[in-house]
């Protein structure tokens, strides 16, 4: 079909009378009234189009117009999550935020309880990723607060050996003074041990 496309249009062009008329681009037929065949634009209508999911080819320059559901160049990819309609312009409106079909916009939901569990399942992994992400990109304490707090905390402990070597020292200075054993003269008629304190 395309072959016998290609000779009708290139037959009605070269084979043209003296007194017919050369058609303009996209334009074909003895007075220029037919647009190209289906499939087929440009010069001459010798470019084959390249559209995808049922869109339309311009007859003159090739562009693709998607049906509703689809975008791109040659409307090759499906509406993003979340999106539907022409161009994909319009929100889906299902609850938990899930996808809707990207033609019609109606819900996953209306497609079968399983398939609205794996996307609310989807969600719920979706978020906590994100949340796990902006604690590792955002932490409660950065490595500079951390290295403060462990550097204060070492201060402190290290003040407080000091202040118990100190009371040790003092209680070891102290210990200097000790009982040494100095026996007395008889008094009263008894020999009594004085202990007294001396400082050696």
């Amino acid at each position: 079909m395309s072959g016998a496309a290609s000779r009708q249009t290139a037959a009605d062009t070269a084979t043209a009378p003296p007194t017919g008329c050369i058609c303009d681009t996209g334009w074909r037929g003895k007075n220029c009234s037919k647009k190209c065949s289906p499939g087929y634009y440009g010069d001459g209508c010798k470019h084959t189009c390249a559209c995808f999911n049922g869109a339309l080819c311009n007859h003159v320059n090739g562009r693709c117009t998607c049906p509703p559901g689809f975008y791109g160049n040659s409307c090759e990819e499906a509406c993003p999550p979340g999106f539907y309609g022409l161009s994909c312009a319009e929100e889906c409106q299902c609850e938990d935020q899930c996808p809707c079909d990207p033609v019609t916009g109606s819900c996953a939901a209306d497609r079968g309880f399983n398939q609205a569990g794996r996307c609310l399942a989807q969600l719920m992994f979706t978020k906590r990723k994100q949340q796990e992400g902006d604690c590792r990109e955002n932490p409660y304490l950065s490595e500079q607060t951390w290295l403060i707090i462990t550097g204060v905390l070492a201060s402190l402990l290290l003040g407080r050996l000091v202040v118990h070597a100190v009371r040790v020292s003092r209680k070891w200075i102290l210990s200097g003074y000790f009982y040494t054993h100095v026996p007395q003269r008889e008094v009263n008629a008894e020999a009594m041990p004085v202990s007294l304190f001396q400082l050696h």
